[in-house]
């Protein structure tokens, strides 16, 4: 009877030292309620695989811009299954009409969505590069091809209207009420919308870094001379900025904001008026771009640099 006694006396003393143990207060027990749960939560494998898996998720959203440096947008999912390659895809430019926008890649593919329904209208590959950004006029899609030439396709179903070889490379298109205009090198070329050259000029010394939806086809000249032409292509100076030669510039309303020397300026066309906004200071690298957006202007810098600028207040709004 006595032994029985003992016995469970020891089974009753090794069960409570068992729930003492696990219970982490035994000699080296926790000093704290969270020391306690984290013991607990490590005597969990389920626990341990979730803390895993939430670490891989931090980590891979703090260095999101190293694993994945380039942007979601630029996607070719019909190339989604080719094997890997040097050779990036990238948008080369893309308009908007009332019912339809068009996006280009340099590899001469081009995707079109009908805005009315928001599904994709028609497809084209070229396969060859597309060089210039694309103009819309008349119903047409115009762009210059690695191969030279000026190409037109229709809107509704992205078919070819016609091709003219310009036997340089096409930089730059306008979409006119004719037609389109073209440049290529230092030659300027205008077709009406059915391929019919209307005129061709040459300009030497022309500025290309010009952006911006133009209400009408504008040259700045790397002198400051700002041209348009007539319809049968004679050269029509509307204004000469001698003092403030454009570095890169921007068309908006009838305005053309543009940066030169460290400083911003605006010119009107319809009052021929030049003002100095303000000055950039402290830049020494080249700026590549300027765009107007929401009454602000926004500098790009060959260094990677970019500011934001008031034009109201003629000062820099962020750096």
């Amino acid at each position: 009877m006595a032994n029985n006694k003992d016995n469970q006396k020891q089974e009753m003393k090794t069960s409570e030292e068992k729930r003492v143990f696990e219970e982490g207060i035994i000699e080296h027990k926790p000093t704290s309620f969270v020391k306690i749960a984290i013991n607990r939560f490590f005597r969990h494998k389920l626990g341990i695989i979730g803390l895993i898996v939430f670490l891989l998720f931090a980590i891979s959203a703090i260095f999101a811009n190293q694993l994945a440096p380039h942007s979601i947008t630029d996607q070719n999912l019909r190339n989604r299954f080719a094997p890997p390659t040097l050779t990036r895809v990238y948008p080369t430019g893309s308009v908007a009409t009332p019912d339809l926008s068009v996006n280009t890649m340099n590899n001469g593919e081009i995707f079109s969505r009908d805005l009315t329904f928001g599904i994709p209208s028609w497809y084209q590959n070229l396969e060859q590069d597309i060089t210039s950004h694309p103009a819309v006029s008349h119903d047409n899609l115009y762009f210059g091809t690695g191969e030279n030439k000026l190409m037109a396709l229709s809107l509704s179903n992205g078919s070819e209207e016609w091709t003219t070889d310009l036997g340089q490379n096409i930089e730059m298109v306008w979409g006119t009420a004719d037609g389109v205009m073209a440049r290529s090198g230092e030659q300027f070329f205008h077709f009406s919308a059915d391929g019919q050259k209307f005129w061709e000029v040459s300009i030497p010394g022309t500025l290309d870094k010009f952006t911006g939806t133009l209400e009408r086809p504008l040259v700045i000249t790397d002198e400051g001379e700002i041209l348009s032409f007539s319809i049968e292509g004679e050269k029509q100076t509307l204004a000469s900025l001698d003092d403030a030669v454009p570095e890169t510039a921007h068309f908006h309303e009838g305005n053309i904001y543009f940066l030169s020397g460290g400083y911003v300026y605006n010119f009107n066309l319809d009052e021929k008026e030049l003002t100095e906004l303000g000055s950039i200071n402290g830049i020494t690298d080249e700026p590549v771009k300027i765009h107007y957006h929401q009454e602000y202007l926004f500098l790009a810098f060959s260094g990677g640099l970019s500011k934001g600028f008031d034009p109201e207040k003629g000062e820099v709004i962020w750096d």
